[in-house]
């Protein structure tokens, strides 16, 4: 074994009285050779100071019980040296002085080595086995100290099954209480501690010096009682951290006491304190910057979590509880109990389908809650403190329904600057925490909004706050409105109809950048679709033949690229057409719902009349260039609507055609089936050239009679008539008043006008070529000078109609019957 003990004298001699504590040295340093708790050994007999009071005055623990000297040598605290490479304790039973002891049996039994007041100097490799020993000292001042070439390792983990498990068997005790100026366990520079399970039960404070190589895996350590000096104060015990990048703790629980940042450690994951005067607090030494922990677990217990210092900055990541943690100042009403703290949580959820299937290229989007307790910290050149604004944050899911990037979601922060409230109790007045949840407490509860082409929005809340990544998630279910692909809907040209409408406006929704998640509020679509029906909610709507793209916002605008767009439009702002576009259904917006009245199957350059029969309106009456014609009309209730269409253009017209429809909130659809006017065809005469006629609007034909025989005929009437319809008064006034049978025949319907001729001038005037009478029998003639001469009448083809005869006759006579 390579366990040591070595001595040293001290310094000038001692007085001692059998049955007495009282120690009085003479030319002694007593103040710089012991701390309070160092074995002094008098006569071959070791004692403790419990009390030095100069450097010549000192009290023993227990009454001296040898002979009492006036001057008697004495040796200083005896130092247990071990060197080399020890896998346990047992070397130690030979040391004189210690003590050894076996308790318990079996899986219980336990080797207990107490070496009393001396000290114990790791110079070598020492390995200790919580589950079966420990040690035990009542000395302090470095009790326990692991030198720049020492390594104290603490093997209390096992694994089985590939599970790792950690004792929370002692290893180490101390009987002696003491302040943190002279730590009972101390790691010099460079020296190592591996630290794995296991529990040190202590009175004082722990030290690991910077450069010291610490790691911690699920330590334990009770800073078991408060020290009280020779004032009668207390001094809560202390671990004072002075090494950084070679601090590694994964799982550690404080009993008591403080944890002192003197330097920023590499890694600190897992820190459990309980009943801790401050568990976490700093030093004027600490480095001004963010100082990461993760897996921070406040029970509840601590009169504080963190402690306000010097302007500190800790950042807490992933707190077991989030921002349920008790923030003050470090000592109250001094002005140098200021600092920052921001807690926040690592989100990465799983994505899926209601099938479980892991959803790729989902966007996530989180945004915090203004609680009306933000601050912008730029005290101690701290740059980047200021929390006044909104925190927004967005990624989207990989393959496996994960977040490619996770996020950190700030959840909370208390922000003290300079001489600023530093009296205030926990959590109040300037240590009042900015909660960041949309509960605006310690809950951490947060809105997830989940967006997918594909899917319809998926919603939650997750609580932000946990040792470990929250990874809650939602399924979403299938959007069924969208119709293109998400590819095929970023490739459109022109929104042509109410479904290309949703599909653009869905995919521009869930582009993962904020001013598209957010466009129209994050919760909701920019616009909805219900069979052909888009609505807009607020949205003005323009639709426009040639913008420049094909879906755009502008403030409260969208504009869509389109020349015809199929489909209905509702909105509470307003729709505009602009460059021709037009649009095939019906909008609503704030001037009223506007429904479409279209007419279809046109000859190009008919006119037409549109009717309004149930109001007695003319709605519009003008020749369309074109095979159709469509407008708005503003619906206020059904009606009916009637729609006349009239062709006439040189020698060829068509019919008069005239249909009703009923006019509804959807609108009213004419379909045209226009018929050639045979006999106008026929008679080959433009109606244009017809000068010698004029309508009264009334109920008379009036006949000029220009030409130089003072005669005209039915025929050039009727071509006058067919040609009068493509007048605006003529297709109103006598639409379909006047038919014809053929071209020697010509009617009046009289229930349609009530026409008669006549004529304006003196002279007479003579109208042939064809029959022309009224449907009521009466005469069409409405004044003198005017002779109707429909023509001489001929039995056409009578010469053979009298051969066919004659040759029935001839053969009927030749049937038997007949004879």
């Amino acid at each position: 074994m390579s366990f040591a003990l070595t001595s040293a004298s001290g310094a000038g001699t001692v007085a001692v009285t059998n049955n007495s504590t009282t120690l009085t040295g003479t030319s002694t340093t007593f103040t710089t050779d012991f701390t309070i708790g160092c074995s002094i050994l008098i006569g071959g007999v070791q004692y403790v100071l419990s009390v030095i009071t100069s450097d010549t005055a000192a009290t023993l623990a227990i009454v001296y019980a040898g002979t009492t000297n006036a001057a008697i040598a004495y040796s200083k605290t005896l130092l247990i040296t071990q060197s080399g490479t020890d896998t346990s304790l047992s070397g130690l039973s030979g040391i004189a002085g210690v003590t050894y002891m076996a308790i318990g049996t079996g899986e219980y039994a336990r080797n207990i080595y107490n070496y009393g007041g001396m000290k114990l100097k790791v110079t070598g490799t020492l390995s200790i086995n919580p589950y079966v020993e420990e040690f035990i000292t009542s000395s302090t001042g470095d009790s326990l100290l692991v030198t720049s070439t020492g390594t104290l390792n603490i093997n209390g983990s096992m694994t089985i099954n590939s599970i790792t498990k950690y004792t929370q068997r002692r290893w180490f005790t101390t009987e002696t209480s003491y302040d943190f100026n002279t730590p009972l366990f101390h790691v010099n520079g460079s020296g190592t501690f591996n630290w794995n399970g296991g529990e040190a039960l202590v009175t004082g404070g722990f030290t690991w010096d910077s450069g010291a190589v610490v790691t911690i895996n699920q330590g334990v350590l009770d800073e078991m009682r408060t020290f009280s000096n020779g004032s009668g104060q207390g001094i809560d015990q202390q671990i004072r951290q002075s090494n950084s990048t070679t601090l590694n703790i994964n799982g550690f629980t404080l009993k008591r006491g403080l944890f002192t940042f003197i330097a920023i450690p590499n890694a600190f994951a897992g820190y459990a304190p309980q009943h801790c005067t401050a568990a976490l607090c700093f030093s004027s030494s600490t480095p001004k910057v963010i100082i990461p922990l993760s897996g921070f677990n406040t029970d509840g217990s601590n009169s504080q979590d963190v402690s306000m210092w010097q302007g500190q900055w800790l950042t807490l990541t992933n707190a077991v509880n989030g921002t349920a943690m008790a923030v003050g100042p470090h000592l109250s009403g001094n002005t140098a109990s200021y600092g920052r703290l921001v807690v926040q949580q690592t989100f990465n959820p799983v994505i899926t389908t209601s099938a479980l299937a892991a959803i790729t290229g989902a966007v996530v989007y989180v945004r915090d809650t203004n609680n009306s307790n933000r601050k912008n910290y730029t005290s101690d050149s701290y740059v980047s403190g200021n929390d006044t604004a909104d925190k927004v944050y967005i990624s989207t899911t990989n393959s496996s329904g994960n977040l490619t990037t996770a996020l950190t979601v700030f959840t909370g922060a208390v922000s003290v600057a300079a001489a600023g409230g530093t009296s205030d109790a926990n959590n109040t007045g300037a240590y009042a925490w900015d909660y960041r949840c949309k509960s605006g407490n310690t809950t951490d509860n947060f809105d997830v909004y989940v967006w997918h082409y594909s899917y319809l929005l998926g919603k939650y809340t997750a609580i932000m706050k946990g040792a470990s990544t929250v990874t809650s998630g939602t399924s979403l279910v299938t959007d069924t409105a969208v119709v293109l692909s998400s590819a095929s809907a970023a490739a459109l040209t022109t929104i042509s109809s109410a479904s290309n409408f949703y599909d653009y406006a869905k995919y521009y929704k869930c582009t993962a950048t904020q001013v598209n998640l957010e466009m129209n509020g994050v919760g909701s679509l920019v616009v909805t679709l219900s069979g052909t029906t888009i609505n807009a909610g607020s949205f003005n709507v323009t639709i426009d033949a040639s913008a420049g793209s094909v879906f755009a916002i502008s403030g409260s605008t969208i504009t869509i690229k389109a020349t015809t767009f199929v489909g209905n439009i509702v909105t509470t702002g307003t729709v505009s057409f602009a460059n021709g576009a037009t649009l095939s259904g019906y909008y609503q917006d704030t001037t009223g719902t506007h429904v479409s009245i279209s007419v279809t199957g046109l000859v190009s350059g008919s006119r037409i009349q549109i009717y309004n029969v149930t109001d007695s309106v003319e709605v519009y009456n003008a020749t369309v260039g074109a095979t159709s014609y469509s407008q708005f009309y503003t619906y206020t209730a059904n009606k009916t609507f009637r729609l006349r269409v009239a062709y006439a253009s040189g020698t060829t017209a068509y019919l008069p055609f005239q249909t009703n429809g009923l006019l509804t909130a959807s609108g009213v659809a004419f379909a045209v089936a226009q018929v050639a006017d045979a006999v106008y065809n026929a008679n080959a005469i433009d109606g244009s050239t017809c000068t010698e006629f004029a309508s009264d609007l009334a109920s008379h034909i009036y006949i000029d009679v220009t030409s130089s025989g003072n005669a005209t005929t039915i025929q050039r009437l009727y071509a006058w008539y067919q040609f009068d319809n493509m007048s605006s008064t003529g297709i109103s006034t006598f639409f379909g008043a006047i038919t014809a049978q053929d071209t020697i025949n010509y009617v009046v319907v009289t229930s349609i006008a009530s026409i008669f001729v006549y004529n304006t001038k003196s002279v007479a005037c003579i109208i042939s070529g064809a029959n022309f009478t009224r449907d009521d029998g009466a005469s069409i003639i409405a004044s003198n000078y005017l002779q109707l001469n429909p023509g001489k009448a001929y039995l056409a083809g009578a010469g053979t109609i009298t051969a066919q005869l004659s040759a029935i006759a001839a053969n009927t006579n030749l049937i038997p019957a007949l004879l």
